[in-house]
């Protein structure tokens, strides 16, 4: 959508923009003046950019026009945050409900679904939506900026001495950028010497306070250009052994400051905060315990009460956010920047299944996100699926423990009752040994489900797993049928089957019974063609898909089970 914006002092002259928005101004609409600060904020930005001079219409547009490409922090501002929620808001449920019954790999079936998008009545009424919006936002700004030349209490900016025409700036902290030194307030600028101190300051052979104090001053510095600086290789060590400083001030801190540098959003910032916490994670779970070590058994289960349990339920849950955000701005990065994103996370959960028996990576996850939807937003995308597949193809460890954990899964482990997240139940303060393994399962099915959607996921099977008979191990192939089928006769084999016909509510789709997760699987697989043909379409699905009709046929009665299992099939 091409915005023509002009710049406040150009307002007087432009008549015509003026009549536009008198006619406009007299329709309210609550969202514009959401709109009204961030706007200020980027034709701040974008008057700021280097010109000596108040720039001419024609050069303010071409520098509004081509922000994205000039500007690396284009998507940290907070006008372009709100634009892209509200497309979100709309195009991500109408993409995401055609994806849903294709392949993904057709490019004209891609075509088509975009065209239908750009063509539709809901995409139509947000481009009007947002255009009536931006323009009732610029002409407050313009009402302002005019209501200001007259007050004594103005900043003014001169643009060059002699000159009749000003130009008036807001100079709220509301409206300048956290990610940057440009339009600071209140922010420390310091030389290398400075920084040097700080690094000093920081090494752990330091007293408490001192490192402390260290982070403290360094929090202080515009965290968009830490990892520019000169001395980020050393700085960028000291942060990591922040993360897992003794002291829970000091490793607060440093968290925090990695979640300001991500939100500049730049590919450099994003690669340099996500590998770190990586390599931080990895070396706690990679480094067998000790006092650099975090080594926990699932037989002691996990209390999130627990100092040292939150602290690392804090560092997954940043990981897990960056996980989820992260899909929204790769597109734009170089492909060796996803590449080094996706091979730490598959590098640093495959730890999981080295040592089963001790907490893992993939037990912090689960908890965070038992459904893996990061997984599902990372392979939504061609350019960001195909380097998934590429490493889970190199490094097999992760799909080899999922298809494990999913092959090893029996009746006797599913739970007594509904698990919910958010249900409040007290008695889940505490995670014992039994349900940390079954939120695994409920993970490792997500991964599945995502997996098995698309041919380049498909073509990853068979899988070698080693299963153990009594004290002999031996490595068995694992076809895409022969999961499905176990995780079929699973459902024929559980005895509440029932609950699953009653009446959907919005507490059942928040349960995680094994039934609904697995019968919600084969659903969407019947529903797409391409995965119904390569999924279901063969003779075992079929003859496992109808055993529970075959006692009903000639049969004048049956069990209220046989009956639940032919109801639930049809």
């Amino acid at each position: 959508i091409n915005l023509k914006i002009y710049p406040p002092f150009m307002a007087a002259s432009n008549e015509n923009y003026q009549r536009g928005n008198a006619v406009e101004g007299q329709r309210k609409n609550s969202l514009s003046s959401d709109l009204t600060g961030p706007l200020k904020q980027i034709v701040a930005a974008v008057q700021g950019s280097g010109l000596a001079s108040p720039p001419s219409g024609l050069e303010f547009e071409d520098s509004w026009l081509q922000l994205e490409t000039t500007d690396e922090n284009f998507h940290s501002y907070e006008f372009v945050r709100k634009l892209q929620g509200r497309v979100n808001a709309v195009v991500g449920p109408l993409v995401d409900a055609k994806m849903d019954e294709t392949d993904g790999q057709d490019i004209q079936v891609v075509a088509h679904i975009t065209q239908e998008v750009l063509s539709s009545i809901e995409f139509s009424q947000l481009c009007q939506s947002v255009v009536s919006d931006v323009k009732q936002a610029v002409e407050e700004i313009m009402a302002s900026e005019a209501s200001q030349v007259t007050s004594p209490e103005d900043q003014v900016i001169h643009s060059s001495p002699g000159s009749s025409s000003t130009q008036h700036y807001s100079l709220d902290d509301s409206c300048a950028s956290e990610l940057s030194s440009v339009n600071q307030t209140g922010i420390m600028f310091m030389s290398s010497e400075q920084l040097q101190a700080i690094l000093d300051g920081l090494k752990p052979n330091q007293p408490m306070e001192v490192r402390w104090q260290s982070m403290q001053h360094l929090s202080h510095f515009p965290p968009g250009d830490l990892v520019t600086c000169e001395n980020w290789l050393p700085l960028r060590e000291a942060l990591k052994d922040g993360l897992g400083d003794g002291d829970r001030r000091i490793a607060g801190l440093s968290l925090k400051l990695f979640y300001r540098m991500f939100r500049a959003h730049s590919s450099l910032t994003t690669r340099e905060v996500y590998t770190c916490l990586c390599e931080h994670l990895h070396q706690l779970f990679g480094g067998g315990g000790g006092d650099n070590g975090y080594m926990f058994t699932l037989a002691m289960g996990m209390d999130p009460a627990d100092d040292r349990c939150l602290e690392m339920l804090s560092k997954f849950r940043l990981l897990n956010h960056l996980q989820i955000q992260i899909p929204s701005y790769w597109v734009r990065y170089n492909e060796r920047v996803v590449e080094e994103i996706v091979e730490h996370t598959i590098h640093l959960l495959s730890l999981s299944y080295q040592s089963p028996s001790l907490l893992g990576p993939i037990s912090f996850i689960t908890l965070l996100d038992p459904k893996a939807s990061w997984f599902r937003k990372w392979m939504h995308g061609q350019y960001s699926r195909t380097k998934v597949l590429q490493q889970m193809k190199l490094n097999q460890t992760l799909l080899q423990g999922v298809v494990s954990q999913l092959m090893n899964f029996t009746v006797k482990q599913s739970p007594k009752r509904n698990i919910t997240i958010g249900g409040g139940d007290d008695d889940l303060g505490y995670y014992n040994e039994f349900y940390l393994k079954y939120l695994h399962f409920a993970h490792s099915l997500g991964l599945l489900e995502t997996l098995l959607m698309y041919r380049g996921g498909r073509d990853l099977f068979p899988v070698s797993v080693p299963q153990r008979e009594g004290e002999d191990v031996h490595v068995s192939k694992v076809t895409v049928v022969d999961l499905l089928s176990h995780l079929l006769q699973i459902v024929y084999d559980l005895n509440h089957i029932h609950r699953v016909t009653s009446a959907v509510t919005e507490a059942t789709q928040r349960t995680f019974d094994p039934i609904l997760l697995i019968g919600n699987m084969l659903k969407k697989y019947a529903s797409g063609n391409a995965q119904c043909r390569s999924l279901l379409c063969n003779d075992t699905m079929v003859q496992l898909l109808l055993a529970p009709l075959m006692p009903t046929v000639g049969q004048s009665q049956v069990t209220s089970h046989v009956t639940s299992c032919a109801i639930y099939t049809l």
